[in-house]
């Protein structure tokens, strides 16, 4: 398989399975006489809803992922000098591109998109100390096999060779039941919990879809409670944001508006590490 270098300014650009590639982004740049942040990252057109997920440093893909039901827009934000690996596999019934492999280097930026269409299965390398915000666009089916309705995705581990053959949902839902669908996960978090996880496996002959459910929760909350008790203030309470456990070292964010919609406020840190504020902040966190 053969890894393709993407340039750092190529911000819209096709890869070789149909549908996955690289969208620019609207950002508006910010005068730095203005504001501390130097970049507003707005929503792309479309559903507008979004959620956010944080990569910490011990973070790494043990599987590839495919949705059956869901579009993914991916925008990376991380220190520009990282070289994150994507790896692409097409696993859509009827594709002419069917189980063909793509891998892409890329670096993060807050100016570009990943497309990746249902039933491609990925996964990425160096993806510790990357947030990632994706913009997901849903789909259901009258009837699908291969989907569940609370748990679209199908995880595949990393060290199998073969890949399934996987019929993707045909029906675009809505901009209204994005909103709605948004609202009913802010209930769901409302109390932070894991991420379930879905295998196809073989069992007594036949294949079945598994759920598995991570019970780390209790030590997650444990860890999270100094990091609030340590921004607690006179006049500042810091509360649990609503959020679900996607894996070791990794949390996805719901945003908290009533329309599920989150532009991004860009900070390059490294200009303002001289701040008082950035001062206090990290030594309360550290």
């Amino acid at each position: 398989m053969n890894l393709l270098n993407l340039p750092s300014d190529a911000f819209d650009i096709e890869l070789e399975i149909p549908g996955l590639r690289f969208q620019p982004n609207l950002a508006n740049q910010i005068p730095s006489h203005d504001s501390w942040f130097s970049l507003k990252v707005l929503s792309s057109p479309g559903p507008l809803v979004s959620d956010f997920v944080t990569h910490g440093p011990e973070f790494e893909y043990s599987t590839y992922g495919i949705h059956v039901g869901q579009d993914d827009r991916l925008t990376f934000f991380g220190s520009p000098r990282r070289q994150i690996v994507g790896h692409f596999v097409d696993c859509r019934d009827g594709s002419a591109t069917l189980h063909d492999a793509v891998s892409c280097s890329f670096e993060p930026s807050p100016h570009r998109r990943l497309i990746i269409p249902r039933g491609v299965a990925h996964t990425f390398d160096n993806l510790a100390g990357i947030v990632t915000r994706d913009e997901p666009v849903w789909y259901s089916a009258e009837q699908n096999p291969h989907w569940n309705v609370n748990n679209d995705l199908i995880s595949i581990l990393r060290n199998k060779s073969d890949f399934p053959v996987v019929q993707t949902n045909p029906h675009r839902l809505s901009d209204e039941l994005h909103v709605y669908m948004t609202r009913l996960s802010q209930a769901v978090l409302d109390k932070p919990k894991p991420y379930s996880t879905r295998f196809n496996l073989l069992i007594d002959g036949r294949e079945q879809y598994v759920m598995f459910q991570e019970n780390a929760w209790e030590s997650e909350g444990r860890a999270l409670q100094p990091l609030l008790d340590a921004v607690n203030g006179p006049g500042i309470e810091a509360h649990p944001a609503r959020y679900a456990i996607t894996g070791k070292a990794s949390w996805t964010l719901v945003p908290n508006t009533g329309s599920g919609v989150a532009d991004v406020l860009y900070l390059d840190a490294a200009e303002n590490k001289s701040s008082e504020l950035y001062i206090s902040v990290h030594e309360k966190l550290t």
